[in-house]
């Protein structure tokens, strides 16, 4: 009769666990919001200076919308002749009410025609923005 007892606590306690693991599904149509956004210079040596929140709701909205238009390009795997400018964590939710689903780490580099390249740090997925002024305005104060 105890072991029935335990089967039947672990039992709860392992749905119960797993209900509070799972992570809401976005309904269709409906876009991540950029919340935060964490920003860090890159020196010349490769670290980096102090990070910098980007958090008003303003600014937050410029660079949303300045990132929607990045061109992704495929299968391209680029050789950059410096280190990245910037590093940018872009921290995203689907609703107000959740904790953040999901960051995404950047590497940007600004080019001197006003383009920049970004390369996203985690599957290194390789992309370009030909007005990068909007991110490089926000970013680089």
């Amino acid at each position: 009769m105890k072991k029935l007892v335990y089967y039947f606590l672990f039992s709860i306690l392992l749905i119960a666990s797993l209900i509070g693991c799972m992570q809401q599904e976005p309904k269709e149509g409906e876009k991540m919001q950029l919340f935060k956004m964490e920003v860090q210079l890159a020196k010349e040596d490769g670290e980096y200076e102090e990070v910098v929140i980007i958090d008003d709701e303003d600014s937050l909205e410029l660079l949303r919308d300045a990132f929607e238009k990045v061109v992704w390009h495929l299968n391209v795997e680029p050789e950059m002749a410096r280190n990245e400018d910037v590093k940018a964590n872009l921290y995203y939710r689907y609703d107000e009410s959740e904790p953040e689903l999901l960051k995404i780490t950047y590497k940007i580099w600004f080019n001197k025609d006003g383009s920049a390249s970004i390369i996203n740090e985690i599957n290194g997925d390789y992309g370009t923005i030909e007005e990068a002024d909007v991110i490089r305005e926000y970013i680089v104060k």
